[in-house]
């Protein structure tokens, strides 16, 4: 699942999905134990599994302990247990992972990204939408190439673009490592009036759960800046819909099995976080007053949605960098703060355990506990972070574009 910006997820599915905006019913995510904040010496990381990694002991109560140099041990770096997936010299420094540039844009910035088993794929405003495998080195660009590409997506067999040209689409192509062409071509509204004008965020529908439960697995979604509609279609053409009309700049997307998120930006930046059934109903606004959102997306059991605000907390220590909210709860229930004094926080993914977000200006990449227990952690900074924006996690690992510099880079979480 990917959302504004493409700002994606790693997503599964759930044999008890919660039901459709609207129904109070749904259940919350186990709540986890903290990690520990320290970033040198020895610690005790109460948030692992009970099993015991190599330079550590393991307790019946499932708590792990280690002696480690938690500022250079690759399999203890800033905390007992993480890992930072090798063992080679650097691999982890002043408690951080080394992180990996894994591409650079030959033609301007990167606007967002998705990623799937074996490629990591992009946009660039620019014009240009182009993938690279995980592991090799070659750059390749998708046929066909479209003037203004935007927000990207991928499926298990097509990827999907939108394009803020003059006229603006949204696009389907089968086959994302060998795009061979354009399979559906958008380029007007749902409702037939006015056409599509800008298209800057896009989602994809989550396959079926196991008990049948929830989405077809069919659907595409995308948001509308500028004529403020939030609209569905069916993959591979077809049943076209606009699930919400007059949307204050809608940003960004994200979708369950039941619903569709969005963020508004609002007027003067005071926006709304919203929800609208799969097929269309009542549109829901979840929380009201938010500040700049920026980023959206949905934790794997579909129990709560989260979001960034992207105002510089430093010159606004008041306003929440990251929240969320419980899937369901009642109408007027408050936003639970995650993390709060950074830098204009933009993309944001969820895993079952945390949620990691990218800090534009301050140039970092962080991550906290889904619960909000615990002190955030601080995954990338520096050189590797150049105005960070567009998130995905996925195998246990972190993916970032940077608009500074037109670099994508990787890390363990």
């Amino acid at each position: 699942m990917l959302s504004g910006l493409a700002l994606g997820a790693a997503c599964s599915t759930t044999s008890t999905p919660p039901p459709a905006i609207g129904d109070t019913n749904g259940s919350d995510a186990s709540d986890l134990p903290p990690e520990p904040d320290a970033t040198t010496g020895t610690t005790t990381n109460e948030g692992s599994t009970g099993e015991p990694d190599e330079a550590g002991t393991a307790t019946d109560a499932g708590i792990v302990t280690c002696t480690a140099n938690l500022t250079d041990d690759p399999k203890n770096c800033g905390y007992c247990g993480h890992s930072c997936q090798s063992t080679a010299a650097g691999a982890c420094v002043a408690g951080l992972c080394a992180a990996t540039q894994i591409a650079q844009a030959t033609n301007g910035a990167i606007q967002g990204i998705a990623v799937d088993d074996t490629h990591v794929f992009w946009t660039s405003p620019s014009g240009g939408i182009f993938d690279k495998a995980l592991g090799g080195n070659a750059m390749s660009g998708i046929t066909p190439q479209t003037p203004n590409p935007y927000a990207i997506a991928v499926s298990a067999t097509n990827l999907f673009w939108t394009d803020i040209s003059t006229p603006a689409t949204v696009h389907e192509a089968v086959n994302p490592e060998n795009a061979s062409g354009s399979t559906f071509v958008w380029s007007q509204a749902p409702d037939g009036g006015g056409g599509i004008a800008e298209p800057v965020a896009i989602a994809i529908d989550i396959p079926p759960s196991p008990d049948g439960g929830g989405g077809t697995g069919n659907n595409v979604y995308w948001l509308d800046a500028a004529l403020g509609t939030v609209n569905q279609a069916s993959q591979n053409g077809g049943n076209f819909m606009v699930l919400a009309h007059n949307q204050v700049q809608p940003q960004a997307i994200a979708v369950d099995l039941y619903n569709v998120y969005w963020v508004n930006l609002g007027s003067g930046g005071i926006g709304t976080v919203n929800a609208v059934a799969i097929g269309g109903n009542s549109v829901v606004t979840l929380a009201t007053g938010q500040s700049n959102p920026k980023g959206i997306a949905v934790d794997p059991s579909f129990t709560h949605i989260y979001w960034t605000s992207g105002v510089d907390a430093h010159a606004q220590p008041s306003i929440a960098s990251v929240l969320s909210l419980a899937i369901g709860a009642p109408s007027g229930t408050p936003p639970t703060v995650l993390a709060s004094g950074y830098g204009s926080a933009t993309g944001i993914a969820v895993d079952s355990q945390y949620v990691y977000w990218t800090n534009y200006t301050d140039g970092t990449v962080v991550k906290t506990r889904t619960t909000g227990e615990g002190a955030p952690y601080t995954l990338a900074s520096g050189a590797s972070c150049n105005n960070p924006a567009a998130i995905v996690v996925r195998d246990n690992t972190v993916y970032w574009a940077n608009q500074g510099n037109g670099t994508i880079y990787k890390v363990p979480n």
